[in-house]
């Protein structure tokens, strides 16, 4: 439950990256946000590797991080020309 909690939380920072504006916070916040998502990447792989995700529903849980991160690596790159 806790993992679940963690994802929503961290997918609903990544949109809150929607504004365009970047600044300092916004930049650490982006900083810390790639890094959450991609800590939760390993501990995805990591449960699945262990059992303790079944690998269809970790898949998924994949396939949401590393639309987020695509997500974020394109908004920053929007912002940043």
């Amino acid at each position: 439950m806790i993992k679940k909690t963690l994802f929503v939380g961290v997918i609903a920072s990544c949109f809150a990256f929607t504004n365009g504006n970047f600044t300092l916070k916004g930049d650490i916040d982006y900083i810390e946000t790639v890094n959450t998502l991609q800590d939760l990447r390993e501990w995805v792989n990591w449960d699945i590797k262990s059992g303790d995700i079944e690998p269809c529903i970790g898949v998924g849980y994949l396939e949401n991080i590393e639309a987020a991160l695509s997500r974020l690596e394109d908004l920053e790159m929007k912002c940043n020309q």
